[in-house]
C-alpha cells in the first residue's frame, strides 16, 4: 500500500512525494507570490489540489491526475491565504488578511457567501466531517463556527486576544474542535455548547503550529510546535500520553491514512518520518523547502464516501494482532500500552486491497458456479481415471468450495467424514450391481445364481455395463454437484440483494437529503428576490398614484375650458 501513496508539501513551491522512496514526484509553483505557499488541500479523490499564497494573490484550483495542470483561479487580490475543500468539491472555504471568510461555489467559479464577523487576520478554516459547518480561526483569538447553507454563524468563542489561534481541527465526531494558539495551549472545545471541554496548558513551552487528529484511532491526536516538541494526548482520558523532542522549530504534522506513519515539517525546510510502532525512533528524513514547511498533506487513503470510511474506521478498531510474545491483544489495548510505557505498538490496519480481494475471489467463484450450471453433460470429460474426473468436479466451483475435497468447504459443512464416504460409496456399487443383475440377466435370475452367471458372460455386454456404471455414477455426482450449486447461488444472490438494497437506501437517503438541502437553498433565494422586487412594486404603485392624481387635475382642467 505504501507504494503508492503519497503526500504533498508546501514551502516557497508546491512538491508532491512519494512516502516510500521519499522522492520528489512533481514540483511546481502557480502563484505569482514569492513569499511562498501558505496553505493546501486535497479533493476526496487525490486529483485536485486547491493552493493559497502567504501574500494572498489568488486561490488556485489545479488538476494532479498526470502532470499538474492548472484549472482555474478563483479570489484575485482578495489577500486569501488559509483553506479547506468541502468533500463533494461543491464548495470552497478561505480565509485571509482581509478578516473574512469567503465560500465558494466551484461549479459556477463564483462567491457563494462571505463572513466578517471576524476582528483581525483569519489564520485557519476546516470543514466538519458531515460538510455542513465550518469553523474558523483568527489573529484575534476568535473562533467561529458557520452552516455552508444557511449562513447562519455562532457567537465567536476562544481564549482572547492574547492566544491567537494558529490551527483547527475536526475530530470524527462533528462536536469536538481542537485547536492550537500562539502561547503553545492546546484546546478542545465542545462546538455545540461552545465550552472548553479540555485545555492542555504545559504541552507546549512555545507557540503551537499544528495539531491533526488520527484518521484510525479515535482517542489519538498530535501538535508540534516552535519548542521542537512534538506531543501525543489522548482526548478521552485528557491525558498528555508523550513528549518527543526533534532537531528544529517545526511547522507541520499529518497522520498517514493508515494511521501508522507520522510526516513533520520544520522551519529549516526539513520533513521527518515517524512509524507510530516504534517510537522515538526517525524512520527517514528528507531536504524538502528552501524556506520553512507551511503545511503537509496526506492523499486520502481511498475513494469511499465519509460514511463508509467512518464504519471502515470503525471495524479497523476492532481488528486483532500480535505482538512479539505471540499474545493477542486489541488496537486499545496496543494503545494503552503506549500510553503508560512509551512504546507504541498498535495493530497495522488492514489495506483496502483485502477488501477488494474478498470481493473479487467470491464474484469469480460466483461466476464459475453459474458457468458450470449452464454447461452440457458433454463438457464433462470423458474417460480417464477417477483422479482427472476428481480434478474437474473440484475446479468446477473453486477448490475452497469444492464438495468433493476432503474436510473442505461444503464437504465439511455436510459431516461427511471418511467412514460414512465409504459407507455411501459401498452402498451406492451394491445398488449398481444389482440393477445391473436385474437389467442384463432378466428377473429369474436369483442372488445365488448370480456370480455363477456373471462368469459366464462375454466381454460385450460387460463392456455396455461398465459403461452403464460410469454413466450412473457421472449422473449421481453431477446431480449431487449441482444441487449444492444452486444452494451456494441462492444464498450469494439472497446476500447480494440484501447488499444492494441496503445501498440504494442509503444513497436515497442521501439524495433526498440534498434536495432538501438544495430545496432551502432556492427558497432562501426566492425570498430574496421577492423581497428585492417588492421594493420595486411598491415605487411603482406609489409612481402609479401620483400619475393618477395628475391625470384627474389634467382632466378638470381640459373640461373647464
Amino acid at each position: 500500500m505504501q507504494g503508492c501513496i503519497r503526500f504533498v508539501t508546501a514551502g516557497e513551491d508546491i512538491k508532491i512525494w512519494d512516502y516510500s522512496s521519499m522522492t520528489v514526484v512533481e514540483q511546481f509553483n502557480p502563484h505569482n507570490s514569492i513569499s511562498g505557499i501558505s496553505s493546501l488541500c486535497w479533493s476526496t479523490y487525490n486529483d485536485v489540489l486547491a493552493s493559497a499564497a502567504e501574500s494572498g494573490d489568488k486561490i488556485v484550483i489545479s488538476s494532479c491526475k498526470s502532470k499538474p495542470l492548472v484549472l482555474f483561479e478563483l479570489g484575485k487580490g482578495e489577500k486569501q491565504t488559509c483553506l479547506d475543500l468541502h468533500s463533494s468539491c461543491k464548495f470552497l472555504v478561505s480565509g485571509g488578511l482581509d478578516n473574512s471568510v469567503n465560500v465558494w461555489a466551484l461549479k459556477a467559479r463564483s462567491l457563494h457567501s462571505s463572513l466578517k464577523a471576524h476582528k483581525d487576520e483569519v489564520t485557519c478554516v476546516k470543514f466538519t466531517e458531515n460538510d455542513d459547518y465550518f469553523a474558523s480561526g483568527s489573529m484575534s483569538g476568535d473562533i467561529i463556527v458557520q452552516s455552508v447553507y444557511t449562513n447562519l454563524s455562532s457567537a465567536p468563542f476562544g481564549h482572547g486576544g492574547t492566544q491567537p489561534i494558529r490551527h483547527l481541527q475536526y475530530k470524527r465526531k462533528k462536536h469536538l474542535l481542537g485547536s492550537v494558539s500562539g502561547c503553545g495551549t492546546v484546546t478542545l472545545w465542545d462546538v455545540n455548547t461552545q465550552d472548553c471541554s479540555h485545555t492542555f496548558e504545559d504541552a507546549h513551552k512555545a507557540s503551537a503550529a499544528h495539531i491533526c487528529f488520527s484518521p484510525i484511532h479515535d482517542h489519538l491526536l498530535v501538535s508540534v510546535g516552535s519548542d521542537k516538541r512534538i506531543c501525543f494526548y489522548d482526548t478521552t482520558k485528557k491525558d498528555l500520553l508523550k513528549i518527543m523532542n526533534a532537531e528544529s522549530p517545526l511547522t507541520a504534522v499529518d497522520f498517514m491514512p493508515d494511521g501508522n506513519g507520522l510526516t513533520i515539517g520544520s522551519i529549516c525546510g526539513k520533513i521527518y518520518q515517524y512509524d507510530l510502532r516504534n517510537l522515538p525512533c526517525l524512520i527517514n528524513t528528507a531536504v524538502a523547502h528552501k524556506s520553512s514547511v507551511r503545511s503537509i498533506q496526506f492523499q486520502h487513503g481511498c475513494t469511499l464516501g465519509k460514511a463508509n470510511r467512518t464504519s471502515r474506521r470503525s471495524s479497523l478498531n476492532k481488528r486483532y494482532s500480535f505482538d512479539n510474545s505471540g499474545k493477542s491483544q486489541t488496537a486499545s489495548a496496543d494503545y494503552d500500552s503506549f500510553a503508560s510505557a512509551g512504546d507504541f505498538t498498535w495493530c497495522p490496519p488492514a489495506k483496502d486491497s483485502d477488501t477488494t480481494n474478498v470481493n473479487q475471489e467470491l464474484t469469480g467463484v460466483y461466476n464459475r458456479a453459474v458457468l458450470d450450471i449452464c454447461a452440457n453433460e458433454s463438457d464433462y470429460p470423458k474417460g480417464g481415471d477417477s483422479k482427472t474426473k476428481k480434478e474437474y468436479w473440484r475446479n468446477s466451483l473453486g477448490d475452497v468450495f469444492s464438495p468433493v475435497r476432503d474436510g473442505v468447504g461444503f464437504a465439511a459443512s455436510l459431516d461427511l467424514t471418511p467412514s460414512k464416504e465409504k459407507a455411501n460409496t459401498k452402498r451406492a456399487n451394491g445398488n449398481i450391481k444389482k440393477e445391473f443383475l436385474r437389467c442384463s440377466l432378466g428377473d429369474a435370475v436369483s442372488p445365488v445364481t448370480g456370480p455363477k452367471i456373471m462368469n459366464s458372460v462375454t466381454a460385450r455386454p460387460a463392456n455396455s455395463v461398465s459403461k452403464n456404471i460410469a454413466d450412473t455414477i457421472k449422473r449421481e455426482r453431477s446431480t449431487f454437484l449441482k444441487s449444492i450449486q444452486m444452494n451456494f447461488i441462492k444464498d450469494t444472490i439472497q446476500e447480494a440483494t440484501k447488499v444492494t438494497r441496503e445501498a440504494f437506501h442509503q444513497d436515497m437517503f442521501y439524495l433526498q437529503e440534498e434536495m432538501l438541502k438544495q430545496f432551502h437553498m432556492q427558497l432562501t433565494d426566492i425570498h430574496i428576490l421577492l423581497e428585492a422586487y417588492t421594493a420595486d412594486v411598491c415605487s411603482l404603485l406609489s409612481e402609479t398614484e401620483i400619475l393618477q392624481k395628475k391625470n384627474r387635475k389634467l382632466r378638470t382642467i381640459l373640461f373647464s375650458i
